[in-house]
């Protein structure tokens, strides 16, 4: 038996992609994109919080052992007009890494250490922002207010006087040390940058906002005995700088809004 033949049947032909096809899966894959940004970008600053509270806490760690190392307890030394001054725990080989003075949100720098001259970027956290590379570490220090009474009653009432290794007598607001606090893990020192360094109406000094190391969510923050935690702004971070007796100054009806009141230099909560 013979098979017949049929012209045509046993030709092979090919489709490709038309136009409409390629932008549907265009579409797709930006919308696939767009979906998972937000989640990597979320992922990303979360793993960046949890690397700089690292940090802090070895900044802190390294506090707490040059307080042991001074007769007056001080866990950082504050210097006429260098209050955020991380150099003398490089000085005293307390901290030798320079990368853990740098918030890994930030594009912040700092020169490579060298103990036979001055370090300018440690003396001082990066003056613009976290966008800023031409030299300055990431952190404040939040140290002690003279003359103010905060909302448990305590007041410093004068600034500390200290010599200097030039044998100059120099006066400072007080210093934090250890035989002034009871409970170090309520009492904050280190802390995000946080500065008003430019006339954008959304910057608020010491108080997260949008153009902050981490944005407007919060900071790390911190304390005398080691540890270190993420505040996000509101009352919570309110109580950690009265409890740490530091004065920060808020503008904006932030005070009222939850529930601190500043009558002359005497802290109260309304609430």
């Amino acid at each position: 038996m013979t098979q017949r033949h049929t012209p045509g049947r046993d030709v092979l032909t090919s489709k490709g992609f038309t136009l409409v096809e390629l932008l549907v899966v265009i579409g797709i894959i930006a919308l696939l994109i767009s979906i998972l940004m937000p989640a990597l970008t979320k992922a990303r600053e979360q793993t960046n919080r949890i690397k700089c509270a690292s940090n802090i806490r070895q900044i802190m760690q390294a506090c707490i052992m040059y307080s042991n190392n001074n007769k007056q307890g001080v866990y950082l030394w504050r210097y006429p007009g260098l209050d955020d001054n991380l150099e003398p725990l490089f000085i005293s080989g307390f901290l030798t890494d320079t990368n853990v003075v740098i918030c890994p949100n930030t594009q912040h720098t700092v020169k490579p250490l060298d103990l036979s001259k001055a370090n300018p970027d440690l003396q001082n956290n990066a003056l613009n922002g976290p966008q800023d590379s031409r030299g300055g570490h990431s952190y404040e220090t939040r140290q002690l207010w003279s003359g103010y009474t905060f909302p448990d009653g305590t007041n410093f009432p004068t600034p500390d006087s200290y010599t200097g290794a030039n044998g100059m007598r120099y006066t400072v607001e007080p210093m934090k040390a250890m035989k002034r606090f009871r409970q170090a893990a309520k009492v904050c020192l280190i802390m995000d940058e946080d500065d008003q360094w430019s006339n954008n109406p959304k910057q608020i000094n010491n108080w997260p906002d949008v153009t902050d190391n981490h944005g407007d969510k919060g900071v790390n923050v911190g304390y005398l005995d080691g540890h270190a935690e993420w505040v996000q702004p509101g009352r919570e971070l309110l109580e950690v700088y009265m409890n740490g007796y530091y004065v920060p100054n808020v503008g904006g009806g932030i005070y009222a809004k939850y529930g601190l009141v500043q009558a002359g230099n005497k802290f109260t909560w309304s609430r």
